[in-house]
């Protein structure tokens, strides 16, 4: 079975990020929501952490993306429509990197809270990821 990761996606960002100088996106509506991006990255990449290649099989792929109610083909129009944003992306990535070093430490056990989480849950907050 062919594995997937998604650096192809950091790698698409980070080839555009400097392209673009303008401050509004004229094609800001064919794109998906920064948040919906977010969530759906930051799943896609805790599921492949979880695999022992920390990659993602095409079939776990798909099956987060489902559950997240978005299609590859819409997270590469995000990439495309705001990838050439790097202050845009600045703060995308900075929301992700936030979020993933949240789950890590939920996961440790590094993290006090005043309510205990379900273990089925994901450990991940997505109504705040647009920033602290």
């Amino acid at each position: 079975m062919r594995i997937v990761t998604f650096s192809f996606l950091a790698a698409l960002f980070f080839s555009v990020a400097g392209c673009n100088s303008e401050p509004e996106n004229p094609r800001a509506e064919e794109a998906i929501s920064k948040e919906l991006f977010i969530e759906a990255y930051v799943k896609l990449r805790m599921e492949g952490l979880r695999s022992p290649m920390m990659e993602i099989s095409l079939e776990d792929r798909d099956q987060v993306l489902e559950e997240v109610g978005v299609t590859e083909e819409e997270l590469l129009t995000f990439v495309e429509v705001w990838g050439a944003d790097g202050e845009f992306m600045v703060e995308v990535w900075g929301t992700i990197d936030s979020l993933m070093m949240d789950a890590r430490m939920d996961a440790r056990g590094g993290r006090d809270r005043g309510d205990e989480e379900d273990p089925g849950e994901s450990a991940i907050d997505f109504r705040g990821a647009g920033g602290r």
